[in-house]
């Protein structure tokens, strides 16, 4: 994050959610906080931290609002720090 404060309470949610052992979210929905997936966490763990929506337009999957790992990419509230790519190699 670009905020190092922000970047901080960040973490902190975010490990807060780790400690509550909050379970992967199989529905990947938005709407239960009793479960998580990966970016759900990330983005309500930034929203904590800025105390606004990290994310104010959410793409729609199967008619629901979703984050996706873009959306999060996307935020002028991050700057890219490393960017990797994959190397695929052919099979011998």
């Amino acid at each position: 994050m670009k905020d190092p404060a922000a970047a901080q309470a960040t973490a902190a949610a975010a490990r807060s959610f780790a400690a509550a052992r909050i379970p992967f979210d199989t529905e990947f929905s938005l709407q239960s906080r009793d479960s998580l997936y990966c970016t759900e966490m990330v983005w309500r763990a930034m929203s904590a931290a800025l105390h606004r929506d990290a994310v104010p337009r959410k793409h729609v999957e199967y008619g629901r609002a979703a984050i996706r790992l873009s959306d999060l990419e996307s935020s002028p509230d991050l700057e890219l720090v490393v960017q990797a790519r994959a190397v695929v190699t052919a099979p011998l």
